[in-house]
């Protein structure tokens, strides 16, 4: 009987102890509201995949934005954000000048890694990749007027060193797929994890393709 009793003792300490350890909701919030505008409005607040996940919405610009929370340690680990009431542009007239200001703007001290034009739906965007103290990630900018349309960010150092250079992944690719001619090549990020992707032809044929930036290793050659 003492021994039973030892028993759910020990056990009952464990779920206190567990239910000091589990963020609240209102400190995930706490922790989310220092990563969007003191304007937003809390919206949703869900589990997904293990992490708090909250929604706030800026009602003056309709953007949303959308913070992820460790539950764990109470830090956030990702940001993302969605501006839909953005006008189009239907050219790219932003200066690398005014490229720069918008970021530095948005990320004091921020520090751009790459810089691509895309263009969606006849819409053009800049992305950005950029690493700043603690938090790295791409923004999409109104190619016009540097609005900022989406972001996905984390919270973190940005590990750059052991990753190859474009140098060494255009040769990577050489050696891989040999004859390929490489069309274009951006650094991109997926979950924490890095790859050299664009677009190659081969005997006459356009490829889509992607190799890890760490091991080198080849993860997607398909026809475009």
């Amino acid at each position: 009987m003492k021994k039973m009793t030892m028993i759910l003792a020990f056990l009952a300490a464990l779920m206190i102890a567990g239910g000091a350890l589990a963020l609240t909701d209102t400190e995930a919030e706490t922790a989310a509201r220092a990563y969007v505008p003191a304007e937003a409005t809390l919206t949703r607040t869900e589990m997904d995949d293990g992490m708090h996940e909250l929604t706030f919405r800026v009602e003056a610009t309709g953007e949303k934005y959308e913070i992820k929370v460790d539950p764990t340690t109470g830090a956030v680990v990702k940001i993302e954000s969605e501006l839909k009431s953005a006008s189009n542009a239907r050219s790219t007239t932003l200066t690398d000048e005014a490229v720069a200001a918008a970021v530095e703007a948005a990320y004091p001290g921020a520090e751009i890694v790459r810089k691509d034009e895309e263009i969606d739906d006849g819409n053009h965007e800049i992305e950005v990749f950029l690493v700043t103290d603690g938090l790295y990630g791409t923004l999409d900018l109104n190619a016009e007027n540097g609005t900022i349309l989406e972001r996905e960010l984390y919270v973190g150092e940005y590990a750059a060193d052991g990753m190859m250079t474009e140098e060494a992944a255009r040769a990577q690719i050489a050696t891989l797929k040999p004859g390929a001619e490489i069309v274009k090549i951006k650094l991109d990020e997926d979950d924490g994890r890095y790859f050299w992707e664009g677009d190659a032809t081969l005997n006459g044929t356009r490829y889509e393709f992607a190799i890890n930036a760490t091991t080198g290793d080849m993860v997607e050659w398909e026809r475009d």
